[in-house]
């Protein structure tokens, strides 16, 4: 989870209604269910997860059904408004790419989120079973699609500003060899107000939007530089910024160049540049990345060279590791006038993302 360093101010009056009564409870009746979730659920003693203030853990109910359990200590809740919040959007929420909430649980110590359980790990974790440690282009930009279906339901439809859009707050499975993400943690998000700008400090530091960083009122397009940065890790496997030194890394996020050259693809360097445009006013937003994002997988998917690079990968890579060596290609493409030689250099393996820009440049 993030930080947020300030109480969230929530305009619907329904959640603060006379909460003060009942001085054991923090939740309103109507959103939560008022007793141990020990009685409902028994819960694994090994935890899965750990954020700032909970532990998840993996859960059955008494027809052996499985959740995820997201259980937070009460005392170390600072802000209430900001549970309160997180439990009214969490439950309101409804889409093939967020986690479903079922319930909420409330005892005299602690809160207890019941989850759709996803158990193929996260998407940083997923980034790093790869070889080269950063994703085939084709299947980065998959994986973008779905997150900008997310953000263009919460943003647009239900206007709300996730706030800490990050790796670890999406968990992927593989569904008929495809990936599919599932966004996770509203413990930072806020509805959008009517003037459309937030100001609390949040979200975590390598994600940040300048905007946040500057001390200034800022919009949901905090989100769209988080995406941004989050893309730009799946096509290349490290931040645009970097430093151990917090106010160095300010500084990069701030005033320092990104480095685009490195990302090959023309239509996918745009994209990122467009999502991590300093300026807001200037930065994509969900509905334009998202149309962008399908246009150019609507051409990768068409272009009948990136197809049958596709398949010469796929006649290569015999065994399904994800990679290919040098002395595979080398045996593949038996033309004497292809010569690898100058390129054997930059890696010992490549992936798909690396084979096809390489393949793609040299013979169409």
């Amino acid at each position: 989870m993030g930080v947020c360093n300030s109480n969230n101010e929530i305009k619907n009056q329904k959640l603060s209604k006379n909460i003060e009564n009942d001085p054991d409870y923090i939740l309103p009746k109507e959103y939560t269910i008022r007793k141990s979730i020990s009685e409902d659920y028994k819960m694994d003693s090994n935890f899965i997860g750990r954020g700032a203030s909970g532990q998840v853990y993996i859960a059955q109910n008494k027809k052996n059904e499985k959740f995820a359990i997201k259980t937070i200590n009460k005392s170390h809740i600072k802000f209430k408004q900001s549970i309160i919040s997180e439990v009214k959007i969490s439950l309101s929420l409804n889409h093939p790419h967020i986690v479903k909430c079922y319930n909420v649980y409330e005892d005299l110590k602690s809160i207890s989120f019941v989850l759709e359980l996803i158990e193929g790990g996260d998407l940083f974790d997923f980034i790093k079973k790869y070889p080269a440690e950063h994703l085939d282009d084709d299947i980065a930009l998959e994986i973008l699609i779905q997150i900008l279906e997310i953000l263009n339901y919460l943003h647009n439809e239900l206007r709300i500003c996730h706030r800490d859009i990050k790796l670890e707050n999406f968990l992927i499975s593989i569904i008929h060899d495809k990936p599919k993400i599932k966004i996770i943690d509203f413990g930072l998000s806020c509805y959008i107000p009517e003037n459309n700008l937030m100001n609390d400090f949040v979200g975590t530091l390598h994600y940040q939007a300048p905007e946040i960083l500057e001390r200034v009122k800022y919009s949901k397009m905090i989100d769209m530089w988080s995406t941004g940065i989050l893309f730009y890790i799946m096509l290349l496997g490290y931040f645009p910024f970097n430093s151990h030194d917090r106010n160095e890394l300010e500084d990069m996020i701030l005033y320092q160049n990104i480095d685009f050259s490195v990302i090959q693809n023309k239509d996918l360097r745009e994209l990122c540049e467009g999502l991590l445009e300093r300026h807001p006013d200037f930065r994509l937003s969900a509905v334009k990345a998202l149309d962008k994002a399908c246009c150019i997988y609507e051409k990768m998917c068409s272009d009948d060279s990136y197809l049958k690079i596709r398949e010469d990968f796929l006649k290569i890579d015999i065994k399904k590791l994800g990679y290919v060596t040098w002395e595979q290609i080398d045996s593949f493409y038996k033309n004497p006038k292809l010569n690898f030689d100058k390129y054997k250099k930059t890696n010992k393996v490549l992936n798909f993302s690396d084979f096809a820009n390489l393949i793609y440049g040299i013979i169409y």
